[in-house]
Parts: structure tokens; sequence; C-alpha cells
């Protein structure tokens, strides 16, 4: 597969999890405002398995998208915790991902 193909792939993968997301939230809308937590709490709550750790996230990520992480931390809103990751993709879009912490799953992308 060349690379063209490459990134069309990627960038169609992105889209149709974007749309079934979207579709997801639609079911049951889910705030994605609140405290970002430190270091510190982020640790306590892996330990506790309240939430998976960031690494594991990044190594699912790294089979899904060639995106750059730029920034990444844990939000704590009223009934759950996300994890909030802007990243810069091979086209030089800056994206905002927002991932259910607890599992893993993509709640939502903006470009």
């Amino acid at each position: 597969m060349n690379k063209n193909n490459r990134i069309f792939a990627t960038l169609l993968f992105g889209l149709l999890s974007t749309l079934v997301s979207a579709k997801e939230l639609q079911q049951e809308p889910m705030d994605m405002s609140g405290e970002r937590l430190d270091a510190q709490a982020c640790r306590v709550l892996v330990k506790e398995g309240t939430i998976l750790p960031m690494s594991k996230l990044m190594k699912l990520a790294d089979h899904k998208t060639t995106d750059h992480i730029l920034d990444a931390f844990l939000i704590r809103s009223k009934t759950h915790y996300i994890y909030l990751i802007e990243s810069v993709g091979v086209d030089g879009i800056v994206r905002t991902f927002y991932l259910d912490a607890t599992t893993g799953e993509r709640i939502s992308v903006k470009p």
C-alpha cells in the first residue's frame, strides 16, 4: 500500500470512527467539561483500577492513527473520567480527541 493510500485509509478510519461515536453520543450524551486532574490523582485512579493508564491507550492509538500527540490530560466530569488528547496529523490539522478513561473508547473528535 503506497503512502497516499495509507493516509486516505487513516483519514477514512478516523471519519468512520467519528460517525460511530457521534451516533453513540446521541443515545447517551456525556458531559466533557470538568476538573483537570494532576498526575498524582491519575496515578491513584490507575492504581485503584478506576481508569486505564495513558500508556495503554497510547499503545492502542498507535495501531489506529499516525497522528502525533501534542498534549494529554485527564478530566473528571460529574459522571465520567475523560482523557482529552490533542494531536496533529500528517495533514497538519490539530485534532482534539475525548476518550472514556475507564474503557478507552473514543467519545468524540473535534478537528
